[in-house]
């Protein structure tokens, strides 16, 4: 938002995103008898992006902005009761949130190249969530602050029970990758100028 004025001139703006995806893959109470390989997979890729400015300017002056993105995912594969055999293969149970497989067959972290072209900013950056608040305000007593916060929370959890067999190996594996991002800025320009700014990010996955 912007704002001017001969007197007195005031600016603020509010951005939040909210992103709260669940994937789920299970086999519950089943007897499964296969001769290949059997995957059973969950995965979520997820990135928000809020961009906040406030900007005013006059004989007194005063702007704010407050971004805050929030992504907290459930990503689940489990295998609950039951039987699963693989007489000749492997079995994989995998949970993965941002997280793509490298050449070496490693579990490394995603960038935004692995969304969907339409859903891609323009430069490229690790999957996750980023808030960044601007203010600017100018005059003769100026004051500005922005904001930013981020959280990026969530649950990834794969797991086996029951009966499970396999020609070859059983792998039980989650993977996460979370990179937030906070940027606040103020910027107060005239006689007098004050500017705070508090940036947060906070990342937690279980």
């Amino acid at each position: 938002s912007v704002s001017s004025g001969i007197g007195f001139a005031s600016a603020g703006a509010v951005s939040k995103a909210f992103i709260t995806p669940t994937v789920e893959a299970e086999l519950v109470g089943s007897a499964v008898d296969v001769g290949g390989s059997v995957v059973i997979a969950a995965d979520s890729k997820a990135w928000g992006d809020v961009l906040t400015e406030g900007n005013s300017f006059g004989l007194f002056a005063g702007a704010g902005s407050v971004g805050s993105a929030e992504i907290n995912p459930t990503v689940r594969a489990k295998v609950t009761d039951g039987r699963l055999a693989s007489r000749d293969g492997k079995i994989d149970i995998t949970a993965t949130y941002n997280t793509v497989v490298n050449e070496s067959n490693a579990f490394v972290a995603a960038t935004t190249n692995s969304l969907p072209v339409g859903s891609r900013p323009d430069d490229e950056t690790n999957l996750g969530a980023q808030s960044v608040a601007e203010a600017a305000s100018g005059g003769l007593v100026a004051g500005s602050g922005g904001d930013a916060t981020v959280k990026h929370y969530g649950q990834i959890t794969a797991s086996a029970g029951g009966t499970l067999s396999a020609g070859q190996d059983i792998q039980v594996t989650a993977a996460s990758h979370a990179f937030p991002t906070a940027v606040a800025s103020g910027m107060a320009g005239g006689g007098v100028g004050v500017g705070t700014s508090f940036a947060d990010a906070d990342s937690q996955t279980a």
